[in-house]
């Protein structure tokens, strides 16, 4: 029980710390990957 809260202790931490690179970039790209799903859907 305790491990996992540990874990999820370091998770937020990387979250926090990388937030501004990786997780931004990353929900960026998949956010313009809906989009460009949602678009092709529409123009069917």
């Amino acid at each position: 029980m305790s491990s996992l809260i540990i874990k999820i202790l370091m998770f937020d931490h990387l979250l926090k710390k990388h937030f501004r690179t990786s997780l931004r970039r990353s929900l960026l790209d998949s956010i313009s990957l809906l989009e460009c799903r949602v678009t092709s859907i529409v123009q069917r």
